[in-house]
């Protein structure tokens, strides 16, 4: 007899196959990347993060967990690097791949000394929905990504405060912390990554999903986004405030996606003397890369903004209004960190998007 977790990973596999490939567009910021990756409705594998003495190894550590979640490397489409140091960047050879994946880069202080790269991953799947302390599967449909949230406090007690945060906007639309597949941290001090991740488990019980983390500069800080599973929605993406929050122009508290493909967008630089043209430059880019991939600025569900100094994280506060529609910013998370995985910039971006129509 054949059981439904059984028939629901078949069907998974069924419908991973006859899905249209992963389109990849432009070359990415590594050798063997892409600068987008356009992925249609299929189950997707996403990892927790792997932290290792060498580009190599940590990228095994994430093959094995890919694997677990019906994946590889080889159908990664997009991989997230934490850098020890700018010149790491330069071991990532992801060679010749037929699905070269889109990659996003910062750099800063890891959890424990001797670690030099920090690898969490996204990539095509054969299974159904499933969740492992290593690796969840988002299956094809709704999904929710829930823009990073903060407060005061001991790391501890900021970090329990922040989960509650999080938990009213699961509720908000009617889910719970089951639904949740990937929880990413951005913290200060970036030591205290193994305490917040226990007391993080600590509201999923056996069942934990994937945990991130990466350091923030803003001193004894704690900011915590994450991504969940969700009920269809009745347009391609919506845009949502919890009971109780306050709507801003140029971050939405929740995207909400129904779309059935996803638009993965490495993370983008812009050249110039200083931050503001750095700025306007990624945006330009954004635009570029939007239209080759059929969306737009309209169509954004997610951005994490890494900023090396105050200066250009005021910037990038002043130039992003002219760009977003107030009613459709995408969720957001803006990191404070020590450098962008880039020498000579001082802000990155890394966007999440869907195809408009």
């Amino acid at each position: 007899m054949i059981t439904r977790r059984a028939w629901i990973a078949g069907a998974a596999a069924v419908r991973a196959l006859a899905a249209p490939l992963p389109r990849p567009v432009g070359r990415g910021p590594v050798p063997g990347s892409s600068q987008a990756v356009v992925v249609e409705s299929v189950p997707l594998a996403h990892t927790a993060q792997f932290f290792a003495g060498s580009v190599k190894d940590a990228l095994n550590d994430v093959n094995r967990a890919l694997k677990a979640g019906g994946s590889s490397l080889e159908r990664a489409v997009k991989l997230n690097f934490a850098l020890a140091s700018d010149d790491v960047a330069k071991d990532i050879r992801l060679g010749s791949r037929h699905l070269p994946p889109a990659v996003s880069l910062v750099t800063g202080t890891l959890p424990r000394a001797g670690y030099v790269v920090g690898v969490d991953a996204i990539g095509v799947s054969t299974k159904g929905a499933m969740r492992t302390t290593d690796v969840s599967v988002l299956a094809p449909g709704g999904r929710t990504y829930v823009s990073g949230q903060s407060a005061n406090g001991s790391i501890p007690d900021a970090t329990r405060a922040t989960m509650e945060k999080l938990h009213n906007a699961l509720k908000h639309q009617g889910l719970s912390w089951n639904h949740v597949v990937q929880v990413k941290s951005f913290l200060d001090p970036i030591q205290s990554a193994d305490e917040v991740r226990a007391i993080i488990a600590g509201y999923f019980g056996k069942n934990a999903p994937p945990q991130v983390f990466v350091e923030w500069t803003s001193r004894g800080k704690i900011e915590i986004e994450l991504i969940a599973e969700a009920s269809t929605a009745q347009v391609p993406i919506e845009y949502l405030t919890p009971a109780g929050e306050t709507a801003s122009p140029v971050f939405s508290r929740i995207a909400r996606v129904a779309h059935p493909a996803t638009i993965y967008i490495s993370g983008l630089y812009g050249a110039g003397t200083d931050g503001a043209a750095e700025i306007h430059g990624i945006f330009a880019e954004l635009k570029r890369v939007l239209e080759e991939t059929n969306s737009d600025l309209l169509h954004m569900a997610k951005a994490t903004y890494y900023v090396a100094n105050d200066t250009v994280s005021k910037q990038l506060n002043e130039i992003r209004p002219s760009y977003y529609d107030p009613k459709r910013p995408p969720a957001a998370s803006k990191a404070p960190v020590s450098r962008v995985g880039q020498a000579g910039r001082t802000v990155t971006l890394d966007m999440i998007a869907v195809p408009r129509g």
